[in-house]
This record gives structure tokens, C-alpha cells and sequence, in this order.
């Protein structure tokens, strides 16, 4: 759990190196950055993530940001996402992630609203190269099994949502937020329920989930949450 982590936070500080880096063009709709083979082979040499994360862009961009910065963005001796250098307190390798086998998902983009169908979420992005591919050891390493990786990325999943939601609640959520937790723990669900795990990461993708939410009736909401599930594989 700890290697699936640090994997995370190491791509999200690649991630965050390449946006703020002057030149570099990055698009926050599709979640991309748009650079030539030359940049990203020139970056890959400093760092051995960069290759992951051309591969298989980072998943929940805003959310990571929340949970890696957000604890540390306040302060006399502030880092946040507008810093151009690495965090001050991490040290990222790649070493620890070469006998990992790290499956990622397609991020979800902004579903427009509608009153009589319920909007099924949609990808931004699209990881680029065949998984198939990434998934060969060259160096004829063990992979670990499929069903182990899917269930521990689905536990870091459940993580990032625990500690987002810790740093909401110490931050002051917005009216907006506010609104769709009540709107949530009206319908009872239970914080362990995976349909009550999905709509949390609904309105942390972006504010157009959230503003489909507060629009849609109950019912609705529950279809909606869980097609939404499984999509992102917490819910059969």
C-alpha cells in the first residue's frame, strides 16, 4: 500500500515539475502536456517517472494537489502549486517503483447536465501505448496478480478520499460542497458505503459533478452514482 503511495506522490511531483515549467504547454482539459519527443526524452533522462507519466497521465490532478500541497501551502516557509522547485520535505526515486506493476485509470472529465438522462462519466484523457505493452519484464521480474494491483489502487483511491476530506473539513468547504455532503448524508448511505465513496470523488473531480448532483433528484442520484461506480471499479 505504502509502494502505491509513494508511487502517486512521486508522479504527482513530476507532474507538478512539467506544468509550472516555463515552455511546457499543458492542457487542463484533456490533462495533457504538449511537448515533443525531444522534451520528454530530454526530462526522462532527469527523472525515470516522466516516462510514467507520458504514458498514463496523472489521475485527479486538483485532488492530488488538495492532498500534497494543501498541508503544506499555508506558512513563512510555504510550498504550493505555484513553486517552479521540487517540495522542500520530499525526496522522489523511481528505484522503488522498478518491480511495481502500477495500472492506471483514464481520469474523468466534465458531464453536462440534463434533466431527463443521467449522465454516465466521461474520459479527458486517454493513456497513451497499449497496457499489454507496459506490462511486459524485461527484466524477467514477477509481477504481482491483477487482482492484487486493482484492489490496492482502489485502497489508495479510498485513502486520497479519507485525507480530501480531512483537509476540506480543516479548510472550510464551500457553500457548493456544503451543500452536496448534505444532499449526500440525506440519502444514508454510510461513510463505507462504496456508492457514498463515489459521489465523494464526483465532487472532487470537478465542480460540474457537483452542480449535476445538487440538480438531480434522489433516485436519479443513486443511478448516477452507481454507474459512476463502475466506472471506477468500486462497484460491481
Amino acid at each position: 500500500m505504502k509502494y502505491r503511495y509513494d508511487y502517486l506522490k512521486s508522479k504527482y511531483a513530476v507532474w507538478l515539475k512539467l506544468k509550472n515549467k516555463t515552455g511546457n504547454l499543458y492542457n487542463p482539459i484533456t490533462n495533457t502536456f504538449q511537448m515533443t519527443d525531444e522534451e520528454w526524452k530530454a526530462e526522462a533522462k532527469l527523472n525515470k517517472m516522466v516516462e510514467k507519466l507520458r504514458n498514463a497521465p496523472l489521475l485527479y490532478p486538483d485532488l492530488c494537489t488538495q492532498l500534497f500541497d494543501g498541508a503544506t501551502s499555508t506558512g513563512a516557509a510555504s510550498w504550493g502549486p505555484s513553486s517552479t522547485l521540487p517540495h522542500p520535505t520530499e525526496v522522489f526515486t523511481t528505484q522503488d517503483y522498478e518491480d511495481i506493476e502500477m495500472v492506471d485509470t483514464p481520469p474523468q472529465m466534465d458531464i453536462p447536465a440534463s434533466a431527463s438522462t443521467i449522465p454516465p462519466p466521461t474520459s479527458a484523457s486517454h493513456a497513451s501505448g497499449d497496457s499489454s505493452g507496459r506490462s511486459k519484464n524485461k527484466r524477467g521480474k514477477r509481477n504481482a496478480p491483477t487482482g492484487t494491483l486493482d484492489d490496492d489502487i482502489r485502497e489508495v483511491g479510498k485513502e486520497i478520499m479519507k485525507a480530501a476530506q480531512a483537509f476540506a473539513q480543516t479548510n472550510n468547504l464551500d457553500k457548493e460542497m456544503d451543500e452536496c455532503i448534505e444532499k449526500l448524508k440525506g440519502l444514508e448511505w454510510g461513510d463505507s458505503d462504496p456508492k457514498y465513496i463515489t459521489a465523494l470523488m464526483l465532487f472532487a473531480e470537478n465542480a460540474g459533478n457537483r452542480k449535476i448532483w445538487l440538480r438531480l433528484e434522489s433516485s436519479t442520484c443513486e443511478l448516477w452514482v452507481k454507474s459512476a461506480g463502475k466506472y471506477f471499479g468500486l462497484l460491481g
